[in-house]
């Protein structure tokens, strides 16, 4: 991690221009946001069936002390925890996802005089 890192000192980023030239790119604000690291590390170990402990292996700390020095690696507790919270939530999404969409077509079909789902 940077030693002489301000707390309060805002950080950069650099967006593409779409349709710009090769290389061209916008100045924006960037600021590390842990949790939504940790959902997406979470997302990256659920669709590439990592084991729980990857993130004690000497690799991966050595990587992300490069990559992302801000980041804090969670315990595999942590992670564990995170992705039973992340299908709980996934769960919850789609099933009232899919009652809307039941009711939807519900109406369509009683509209159409056909709907057997009643």
């Amino acid at each position: 991690m940077p030693l002489d890192v301000a707390k309060s000192q805002s950080k950069i980023g650099f967006n593409p221009i779409l349709g710009g030239n090769k290389g061209d790119v916008t100045v924006v604000p960037w600021k590390f946001d842990q949790e939504k690291c940790r959902k997406a590390f979470c997302r990256m170990g659920i669709v590439d069936e990592l084991p729980f402990s990857f993130v004690e292996k000497k690799g991966f700390m050595n990587f992300m002390k490069v990559a992302q020095p801000f980041f804090r690696i969670p315990s595999r507790r942590t992670v564990t925890r995170d992705c039973f919270d992340l299908f709980n939530d996934e769960k919850l999404d789609n099933a009232s996802s899919n009652d809307v969409t039941v009711k939807e077509l519900s109406k369509k079909l009683t509209k159409w005089g056909t709907n057997s789902m009643n």
